[in-house]
């Protein structure tokens, strides 16, 4: 369980955010004096790609700051604190699209070009720096903005490589169909690695000759001299990089992976449209009949049909889905609608292999089931997948809704001779005697009680439960 009163940020000398009571701040020290005058100066706290800062007069911290801060620092440290607008669900780069992805690293490029002219710098380019609110990047990370002493011409572009460039040349040279694999690179791609795996004609590419295969043969020769900034050479040199790299990330094109086979994308046109009508038609008279809802996670989303009828149901909706291509099916929806103060996320996650929490004892970067507890639960036409591809029981399947569910939970369940069970019971075939609804409703009644179920069609019917207090 995660305490309600927690750092959610390390290591950095000039602060960190905190979570109190569901309320997020940043504590930053007087180190940061002169970068914050800077950035006071030029009114970055109020450019909206940037994650909304309050600063709390010292006189109005909330009774909950003044005891942090009474316990766990020295007054005289803190320059000041903000309270910094919520982000409803936090994601990682391995739960993106590739689309989410390089424009993760286009926003990092475009601060970087507002910050060379008026002496600042990102100190650090690291893709967790990022975050979307309702399908759009923003930038969260205050304390990346550094006074530019020092210039190379800019510091953090080799983190800016590892974590943005090397991962999108693996999808271009199609080593890779998804980011999951960026779990196991939570500081980036080394060079060494990246320039192991391309092909031959990545020699010929300027862009991928010059910061891959030529910084790999020199990366042993030593750290580069250290230039002065305020030099108007310098700063066109990083406006250059900044500028050639930016080119090279608009030539990688994202809509080819639409050309890639995805199991699941056409899934809802694929199935009787009565059966369609009918399902749509259940599902409303059930959120109609609950109390308003402040958050819903939406499992096994597909291409957000039901995400966008939840929408109009509650205020915050997270989906969940394995499929990268319906993923981006599902942001392309959100970028359309105006969602005005509501909330709609996107979690790219395998929930039979879902994102674990990692960093400093576990702490800086959360689990799914962290992330994702809501007062309502949907999983449609999800469990029969779990219990054949996942072989995982139906006390093991409701031990996780559990886990998630804060209050109701509403699921579809699909008898064994529905045609999409049988074919995936031909992959998992001893399992198909245990399975049916009989035992699905006994093991779930273990966690939740059972308030109504209607019939679909004669193989589909949706249940709604409450959770057991």
């Amino acid at each position: 369980m995660i305490s309600n009163k927690s750092k959610f940020s390390y290591r950095d000398p000039d602060g960190y955010v905190l979570n109190l009571d569901n309320s997020f701040f940043r504590v930053v020290y007087q180190t940061f004096s002169e970068d914050l005058e800077i950035i006071k100066r030029h009114n970055l706290l109020n450019d909206k790609r940037f994650i909304k800062h309050t600063q709390i007069p010292i006189d109005e911290w909330p009774l909950v700051i003044r005891n942090w801060i009474n316990e766990n620092e020295i007054e005289s440290d803190v320059l000041c604190i903000f309270e910094i607008e919520k982000i409803h669900c936090i994601t990682y780069p391995w739960e993106w699209t590739l689309s989410m992805f390089k424009e993760a690293a286009l926003l990092t490029l475009e601060i970087q070009k507002v910050l060379i002219p008026i002496g600042l710098t990102l100190k650090d380019a690291s893709y967790f720096n990022v975050q979307f609110i309702n399908g759009r990047p923003i930038f969260i990370d205050l304390l990346s903005l550094k006074k530019a002493d020092i210039f190379y011409p800019w510091h953090a572009y080799g983190q800016f490589l590892k974590h943005f460039i090397f991962p999108l040349v693996l999808f271009k040279y199609n080593s890779f169909n998804t980011l999951t694999l960026l779990r196991s690179f939570s500081d980036g791609i080394d060079v060494s690695t990246i320039s192991s795996l391309l092909p031959f004609r990545s020699y010929f590419n300027i862009y991928e000759f010059l910061n891959i295969h030529l910084l790999n043969s020199l990366k042993n020769r030593g750290n580069p001299k250290k230039i002065e900034f305020n030099t108007t050479l310098q700063k066109q040199k990083a406006e250059q990089l900044v500028s050639f790299s930016r080119s090279y990330i608009n030539s990688i094109d994202s809509k080819k992976l639409l050309k890639r086979y995805s199991a699941w994308r056409d899934y809802p046109e694929q199935n009787e449209a009565i059966y369609s009508r009918k399902k749509e038609m259940v599902f409303r008279q059930m959120l109609s009949s609950l109390p308003r809802m402040e958050t819903c996670v939406d499992l096994g989303a597909n291409t957000g049909v039901f995400s966008q009828i939840l929408i109009e149901y509650v205020d915050s909706v997270i989906s969940v889905e394995q499929d990268l291509i319906c993923c981006k099916m599902i942001r392309e929806k959100i970028l359309l609608m105006d969602l005005k103060n509501k909330n709609w996320s996107i979690l790219l996650n395998d929930l039979i292999f879902p994102s674990n929490s990692s960093g400093w004892m576990n702490r800086e970067r959360l689990s799914l089931f962290d992330r994702i507890n809501s007062s309502l639960v949907i999983s449609l036409a999800l469990i029969h997948h779990l219990y054949f591809k996942g072989s995982l029981y139906f006390d093991e399947v409701a031990l996780m809704f559990n886990r998630i569910t804060e209050k109701i939970l509403i699921i579809e369940f699909i008898e064994a001779d529905d045609d999409k069970v049988q074919l995936l019971a031909e992959q998992n075939s001893t399992r198909l005697s245990s399975y049916n609804k009989e035992n699905f409703i006994q093991e779930f009644n273990n966690h939740f009680d059972f308030v109504e179920e209607v019939t679909i069609n004669q193989t589909r019917s949706m249940f709604l439960f409450e959770k057991q207090k």
